[in-house]
């Protein structure tokens, strides 16, 4: 009947999926948090890449990404 079916499929709330995602970017062991005192604009190595750098460049992103 078309009563059953109704009652059956999960009901949407309007804005229900907006505290969702809310909820999950509050979440401090969400991979994608990003703290207050994060700087997402902070220079990891000194030395940007270049052709000739590479050996010496990529050690030391690699220790700067797993601090």
């Amino acid at each position: 009947m078309a009563g059953d079916d109704e009652s059956k499929s999960p009901k949407i709330v309007k804005g229900s999926e907006t505290s969702k995602a809310a909820a999950l970017w509050e979440n401090s062991n969400h991979p994608l948090f990003l703290h207050h005192s994060d700087q997402p604009g902070a220079m990891l190595v000194s030395e940007p890449l270049a052709e000739d750098n590479y050996s010496t460049w990529a050690p030391s992103m690699m220790m700067a990404l797993h601090i």
